[in-house]
C-alpha cells in the first residue's frame, strides 16, 4: 500500500469512526437513549481494537478489552 492509498484509507476510517457520526447512528438506531460513561464511540473502537489485536472467542473477551 503506497502513501496515497494509506492516507485515503486513514481518512475514511476517521470519518466512519468519528465520535459524532457514531453517536448520531447509535441514537437513531435506538442503541442509546442518553450519553453515559460507555459511549458508542468508545465501545465501537474497543471492539474493533480487540478483534484486530487478539483472538476473541466470547463476549467476555470484548468486555475485558473494553475495561483495559
Amino acid at each position: 500500500m503506497n502513501k496515497r492509498q494509506f492516507n485515503k484509507t486513514a481518512q475514511k476510517l476517521e470519518q466512519v469512526f468519528s465520535e459524532g457520526v457514531l453517536d448520531i447512528l447509535a441514537f437513531d438506531a435506538g442503541f442509546t437513549k442518553r450519553k453515559r460513561t460507555i459511549t458508542p464511540h468508545r465501545l465501537a473502537l474497543s471492539i474493533v481494537c480487540a478483534m484486530a489485536s487478539q483472538t476473541v472467542e466470547t463476549i467476555a473477551d470484548l468486555v475485558r478489552a473494553f475495561n483495559a
